[in-house]
């Protein structure tokens, strides 16, 4: 995606929805926003950043987001607090995947079929603990008079 092929996207947009100035401008700095992220798919921007840029209050900019979202222009995905901020794409609505990793080692049966002690090795796959125990050696008090 680059600016030319956005730019031509929201002039055909403009066509079919009655746009606001500052729906347009969101739109805009978006493009920018996502310039300065070098293209990325799909990119963060925080709402107190963009009206700040826009020099709107957030009812404003929720509005004139909808509305972009809506013409299917823009699409965004909130963020869960302050501190994770929302995010926007161009090109694909933004999912949330979840990546789940198994240890198959973990997981792996072993072929003890009686109740037989485990061996730590079978565990932990090579590593072996081993603990020693001495006995330490008797408290020594010394009185300094």
């Amino acid at each position: 995606m680059d600016g030319y092929t956005l730019t031509e996207k929201m002039r055909k947009a403009r066509r079919r929805f009655r746009f606001t100035a500052t729906e347009q401008a969101l739109f805009y700095e978006l493009v920018a926003v996502c310039n300065d992220e070098d293209w990325r798919d799909v990119f963060e921007c925080s709402n107190v950043e963009l009206c700040t840029s826009l020099n709107i209050n957030e009812k404003t900019l929720v509005k004139a987001r909808e509305s972009l979202i809506n013409a299917g222009i823009i699409y965004y995905k909130s963020g869960k607090s302050k501190r994770m901020v929302g995010v926007y794409s161009f090109v694909k609505s933004i999912e949330t995947t979840v990546k789940i990793t198994v240890d198959n080692t973990v997981n792996q049966p072993t072929n003890n079929t009686t109740n037989q002690p485990t061996n730590d090795t079978d565990l932990y796959k090579g590593k072996t603990e081993t603990k020693h125990t001495t006995p330490l050696p008797p408290l020594q008090v010394m009185l300094l008079i």
